[in-house]
């Protein structure tokens, strides 16, 4: 008879231990959903949005976008709006008026140092003139404290990231030419022109107050890359050597980070790890199957790569594949800790292990009619952040 108490207590331990893994399986609950202001856009395309900056309980996110590229995209469909995260009320719009007579792309990866928020855009006039403007704002309060502005021929460009190193901002314009902005003041300087070959990658701090740029040119199917080597003191050419030479598979699949003087960098389906100063490769790992680069980023000694339709992720040490997900892509991804939150275009969000790739949970996100997901999730708190349609949702963790 106590032998089958015994049995009975077990039984029940299992089942409530089943229940609590269940439960954990669910994944992040939905604590609130708010649909961004917009005026003319029915519906909704992407946000394309990095992780969004936070200051002081206001959070920044997009607006929506035009989901029909044969119709001009307007200044009431692409702002960005500072949000209240204690009342979920919009705080502050920018621009903050709708008397502007440009399209407005905005830039996908700002930066934030502190209260500032330093975002890129490019405006389009009706005549089809372009101007790359770099502004920063206050998150607290969505004022602009200063703004650089010139003109431009390349749409795209708003792609580029926006860096920082606490005392200047560093980005790209034209594909071709980096600036350099006081994050203070706005003061900009040009900083180096790429010439002939375009710039593929945004800048990266490398070392003593350098920093590596590299340039990037193709030649019938064949990928040509060349690292150069910035001095910020100076503002001249420490060095510059150039990455091997590969088969050109697709555009939009050269991407590098760096570890202090070690660059890790990704063209199309080879990844490497360079020492800086002496030039030699340190490994090289081939995976194919990638088609574009999507998210790339080494955090805890895990060099993650996702693409459009594949993920996988790498060893930093000696480049050797830890799992992999042939069928699991997304351009959306963030780390934070030994978590991996990775959101797809069908509405999925994942959690996953970074350092064993197991997925511990996956959630079905509320999201607009184009079923995509534009902006990285972003954590703050005990909470996580995702756009999904015209709406942000936070999610408890």
């Amino acid at each position: 008879m106590r032998t089958n108490k015994h049995l009975v207590l077990v039984f029940i331990l299992a089942f409530v231990s089943c229940c609590k893994s269940q439960d954990e399986i669910v994944g992040p609950q939905l604590l609130w959903s708010l649909e961004l202001p917009r005026i003319d856009s029915p519906d909704v395309l992407w946000q394309g949005e990095g992780i969004m900056p936070v200051y002081d309980n206001i959070i920044v996110a997009h607006t929506t976008m035009h989901d029909d590229w044969d119709e001009p995209l307007t200044i009431a469909d692409n702002r960005l709006c500072g949000i209240n995260l204690n009342d979920q009320s919009v705080e502050w719009l920018y621009p903050q008026t709708d008397a502007v007579e440009m399209d407005i792309i905005f830039n996908h990866y700002g930066y934030q140092i502190g209260n500032l928020f330093v975002v890129k855009y490019v405006e389009t006039s009706s005549d089809g003139e372009m101007f790359t403007s770099v502004a920063a704002l206050d998150i607290a309060t969505g004022d602009e404290k200063w703004k650089y502005r010139e003109q431009t021929y390349d749409s795209n460009n708003h792609c580029d990231y926006v860096v920082g190193d606490g005392n200047y901002c560093y980005y790209v314009n034209d594909g071709q030419r980096v600036y350099m902005s006081d994050v203070n003041n706005g003061e900009t300087h040009l900083l180096y022109s790429a010439g002939d070959m375009g710039i593929e990658n945004q800048p990266l701090f490398v070392g003593d107050n350098r920093m590596a740029i590299i340039r990037h040119d193709k030649e019938d199917d064949l990928s040509f890359s060349e690292v150069i080597i910035m001095d910020l003191t100076t503002k001249c050419i420490d060095k510059s050597f150039n990455l091997p030479i590969t088969k050109e598979y697709s555009d939009w699949t050269l991407g590098a980070v760096n570890d202090g003087n070690t660059l890790y960098c990704n063209i199309h389906d080879y990844s490497y790890s360079i020492d800086i100063d002496s030039e030699m490769i340190g490994w090289e790992s081939r995976n194919p199957g990638f088609d574009g680069m999507g998210n790339y980023f080494l955090h805890n000694g895990v060099l993650f790569r996702s693409g459009w339709s594949s993920a996988i992720a790498l060893d930093v040490r000696t480049g050797k594949p830890l799992y992999g997900y042939p069928e699991l892509g997304s351009t959306l991804v963030s780390a934070y800790g030994e978590r991996v939150y990775y959101t797809t275009s069908t509405g999925q969000l994942y959690v996953m292990n970074l350092k064993d790739g197991h997925i511990i949970s996956k959630t079905t996100c509320p999201c607009g009619q184009s079923g995509f997901f534009g902006a990285y999730p972003t954590v703050y708190g005990d909470n996580l952040f995702i756009m999904g349609g015209n709406k942000l949702h936070c999610y408890k963790l």
